[in-house]
């Protein structure tokens, strides 16, 4: 008799902790929920450049789950936009940390960076995009801003080639980018190919400046052609 009663209690107590672990498990799943409400939040109010209320939002999600990626990655968002980069850069870090396969946090990094002037730092992050995310034509375009400026114009093109090729909008950008390398590179015939290109583009688009941009693209045309009688 005593040792069905000891049998029934261990029975009883497995169970209790069972359903303790349970209760837990189920509180904290409604927890990432609600966190990941308040997140879906925050990000309606960040596209309405309301981000006061965005990151109210984003600190109620963190008091719920203080493992929400997303969430500190939306307050590196909202300190991007008060130009507090060190900060924003320490939120994006955070979320790195807790999902390292987003490229799109590497990114948001690499941006603040850029602000930052932390260059060693941005091309470690823009490759890390390029290594998560080979096809991200707006990375390959930094990359050749960023070799262009410092003497870099062989491996300048190298990117801008893809940037490119992986981009489907703002060409025009990319090719009048590629033609001031070429440039660089004394290729006038190949810049003069990409402005015309970057011509092509920008009619595609129906940007209010359009006809300026087209003006301007004309006009380094034409410069090139006079560099080209001078330098034969």
């Amino acid at each position: 008799c005593m040792l069905k009663k000891l049998v029934f209690l261990c029975i009883l107590g497995v169970l209790s902790i069972e359903t303790s672990v349970y209760a837990t498990e189920k509180v904290e799943l409604v927890n990432v929920e609600k966190s990941n409400t308040y997140v879906d939040e925050a990000k309606n109010y960040t596209k309405k450049l309301e981000y006061a209320k965005a990151e109210k939002c984003l600190n109620e999600a963190l008091k719920l789950n203080n493992k929400n990626a997303e969430a500190y990655f939306g307050l590196g968002i909202v300190e991007d936009a008060k130009k507090n980069n060190d900060k924003a850069i320490n939120y994006y870090t955070k979320a790195i940390e807790l999902s390292p396969n987003n490229y799109e946090y590497y990114y948001a990094r690499g941006a603040a960076e850029i602000n930052a002037i932390q260059l060693k730092a941005l091309v470690d992050d823009m490759n890390k995009v390029l290594e998560l995310n080979p096809k991200y034509g707006i990375a390959y375009g930094i990359l050749s801003i960023i070799y262009g400026s410092y003497g870099y114009p062989e491996k300048a093109l190298v990117y801008c080639d893809k940037a490119i090729e992986y981009n489907e909008t703002s060409l025009e950008v990319f090719y009048q980018r590629r033609a001031e390398i070429k440039t660089s590179l004394r290729d006038y015939d190949g810049a003069i190919a990409d402005y015309n290109q970057a011509i092509v583009e920008t009619k595609k688009g129906n940007d209010f400046d359009t006809p300026q941009k087209i003006e301007y693209f004309k006009r380094k045309i034409q410069e090139m052609q006079e560099i080209k009688k001078v330098f034969k």
